[in-house]
């Protein structure tokens, strides 16, 4: 069972994980001129995404008590163990890597991916 700390710390990491995701969209709508609607829409989707994660991590710092047990489920299913969530900040890291390859975005990602190597 995870302590009430890192269930915070997981639902943050993963509302920092949706504007990262923003960004890395925002950059593929300056990138992609012709595509540009589908790439914003899917960076402001991530935003939302990203607040809304926030809200819940507020709701859960205020009030614990009541909603450890859903969280408990919800950060259980994400992360699994902290074996598994440390394999998924090296799996985001590699992720990160090889889209920089792919893409050449090496210095335009303002981030993306900080704390998951």
């Amino acid at each position: 069972m995870l302590a009430d700390q890192e269930i915070l710390k997981i639902l943050l990491l993963m509302s920092d994980l949706e504007f990262r995701v923003s960004e890395l969209y925002a950059e593929g709508a300056g990138q992609y001129a012709e595509n540009r609607q589908s790439w914003s829409g899917l960076s402001r989707a991530e935003v939302g995404h990203g607040e809304a994660i926030k809200k819940m991590a507020a709701l859960y710092a205020e009030r614990p008590e009541e909603y450890r047990a859903v969280f408990q489920e919800i950060t259980g299913l994400l992360c699994g163990s902290r074996r598994d969530f440390c394999r998924f900040r090296a799996e985001a890291a590699a992720v990160r890597l090889h889209f920089q390859d792919v893409t050449g975005l090496h210095g335009n990602l303002h981030g993306i991916g900080k704390g998951f190597s």
